[in-house]
């Protein structure tokens, strides 16, 4: 296991679920908005707000976890570097 790589691989996941969580927070926002509010939001359809706030809602929380998780593991990536490559005990001198 190497700790570096995954710390790697998870800054690469963690950014590209961040842009779905961003997207998919705007509609979830727009979406619930239109739900609360509906009359200020009458130009949006009250049932197609419902039905893609719903279906958008699984898809948020899925790259969420996967967002926290990764970095969750960035978090603690330098911490488990420093404690697994810690500096080896030098070797005794043995007399020639």
């Amino acid at each position: 296991m190497d700790i570096g790589k995954i710390s790697y691989w998870s800054r690469r996941i963690h950014r590209i679920s961040l842009f779905f969580v961003t997207g998919l927070g705007l509609v979830q926002v727009v979406t619930g908005l239109t739900l609360k509010y509906p009359t200020m939001m009458s130009f949006i359809n009250y049932e197609w707000a419902f039905q893609v706030h719903i279906f958008t809602s699984v898809y948020f929380a899925v790259f969420f976890v996967i967002s926290m998780i990764t970095g969750l593991i960035m978090y603690f990536a330098p911490w488990l570097l420093k404690y697994f490559n810690k500096p080896g005990i030098p070797p005794t001198k043995l007399p020639n």
